[in-house]
């Protein structure tokens, strides 16, 4: 069951796995929220590469992300979720708890992220896809969320 929590910085831990630091490198900077029902904790890892090791593969209760550049200096954030369940109103259910939770999960990365976002405001303008998957096909979709600069208000000068 895919269950979310209320998002603040004090339940979500973020990583950063080498190379990946919090100002630099942008090529191939993926993302990897994940919740860990035993600590009651969302788990981010900033890297160049999924952390697959954090990933449920029975449950597909992640939130995967990544940079894609579009043309010369201009990107999209696009996230990815796969959403797995035995029968329709399962993928229904689940779908409706991702959907009813992104916008503050995408807040979340986007804040944990904020140094290397003020470090290249050149992506603030960035546009966000959220790209669903799932067996049942009336549940694959993809979908604008905005852009990165609407997520980023609070902490934004």
């Amino acid at each position: 069951m895919v269950i979310f929590i209320t998002l603040s910085p004090d339940n979500l831990k973020v990583n950063f796995i080498y190379p990946n630091s919090k100002k630099n490198i942008l090529s191939n900077r993926k993302y990897t929220l994940t919740y860990n029902v035993d600590t009651n904790f969302l788990q981010l890892d900033i890297g160049n590469f999924y952390n697959y090791k954090k990933i449920d593969f029975d449950l597909r209760g992640e939130i995967l992300g990544e940079w894609i550049l579009v043309s010369q200096n201009k990107y999209s954030l696009c996230f990815y979720i796969y959403i797995k369940g035995y029968n329709p109103y399962e993928i229904k259910h689940k779908y409706n708890i991702f959907k009813q939770n992104l916008k503050l999960a995408i807040e979340s990365i986007l804040y944990a992220d904020k140094k290397f976002l003020q470090e290249n405001k050149y992506i603030l303008s960035s546009s966000i896809i959220v790209k669903f998957f799932s067996s049942y096909f009336m549940y694959n979709s993809s979908e604008y969320y905005g852009l990165v600069s609407d997520y980023i208000k609070i902490y934004k000068k």
